[in-house]
């Protein structure tokens, strides 16, 4: 039995193992989204600073060209940004997944937890079963002893 015992703590600990990888997935995910966050926070603000460079030069006075190029860059801003919105939406998507894994791998470390408690409890149980059965006949044992002894013989 001690040696299911030792397997089965094994089954465990590679199942905690699982468990914190399984976390460490999940951390790592959600520092991408906040990093996909950030980036686009700051594709934003670039694209409305080139929007205002744009109304302003125009209340100067710019060649159409100049205007067209700012045009052309102002999409291809517009265009990161979608494409951000899709990394963070993937990301977003992905790190659901990982902490339905990682969720089960808790239940299945909670799990293997409570087996191993429950079997914990059942040797000691047995343990104590078999200390009270040997101090019961060590008692038996004495008090016969003793009633030999008191009747002489």
């Amino acid at each position: 039995m001690s040696r299911n015992n030792d397997s089965f703590e094994t089954l465990h600990e590679l199942a905690v193992h699982k468990m914190d990888d399984a976390a460490r997935v999940v951390a790592q995910t959600e520092a991408n989204i906040t990093q996909s966050i950030k980036q686009l926070e700051m594709l934003g603000e670039y694209r409305l600073d080139y929007i205002a460079r744009l109304q302003a030069r125009l209340q100067e006075g710019m060649s159409s060209a100049q205007c067209v190029n700012f045009q052309k860059f102002i999409s291809t801003l517009e265009e990161a940004l979608e494409q951000q919105r899709a990394i963070i939406a993937q990301l977003e998507k992905q790190v659901e997944k990982e902490r339905e894994t990682w969720f089960e791998a808790r239940r299945e470390v909670n799990s293997m937890q409570a087996l191993i408690d429950r079997r914990k409890q059942e040797q000691l149980k047995i343990a104590n079963r078999q200390e009270q059965k040997m101090n019961d006949e060590f008692a038996a044992r004495a008090y016969f002893a003793s009633r030999r002894q008191q009747s002489g013989g």
